[in-house]
């Protein structure tokens, strides 16, 4: 039997991640610019000071993943994504608006959260293919 209740409006859904693509694309572009691009310019640079220093491809790979403030980017990220989505709350016009639909309020807050989760986790993991990537081309023995 198919349940009537759900947590969940796909339409919303589709409709937050139309609204706030661009939020997303910011956030990969900043950690594309931090990981990836710092650890390509730390291996092609003439600043490798961890592999003079005899440190092996895995150490310089996690020193360089280390020095990069991504945890800072995303504490500040969540609370963006947060205000942007539930945006409609702060004027009267569009708050009346969206409450108006039949869809209940916990519906509206499930679909709103896991709407910043995704647009969290695609660009993280997105970098993390690229920098896995990276790393298996410049012989690095383990990426985990």
């Amino acid at each position: 039997m198919k349940s009537k209740k759900s947590c969940f409006n796909f339409t919303i859904f589709k409709k937050n991640i139309s609204r706030t693509w661009f939020i997303s694309l910011i956030y990969f572009w900043i950690m594309a610019l931090q990981l990836p691009v710092g650890y390509w310019l730390s291996v092609t640079g003439s600043n490798d000071f961890d592999l003079r220093m005899g440190y092996d491809a895995n150490y310089h790979l996690l020193q360089v993943i280390s020095r990069q403030g991504t945890s800072v980017l995303v504490f500040l990220m969540v609370p963006i994504f947060m205000l942007v989505i539930f945006s409609y709350l702060y004027f009267k016009k569009d708050n009346y608006m969206i409450h108006s639909f039949p869809i209940n309020r916990k519906t509206l807050f499930v679909t709103g959260c896991v709407t910043v989760l995704v647009e969290l986790i695609v660009p993280t993991l997105l970098n993390g293919l690229i920098l896995t990537g990276m790393a298996v081309s410049n012989h690095v023995p383990y990426v985990g």
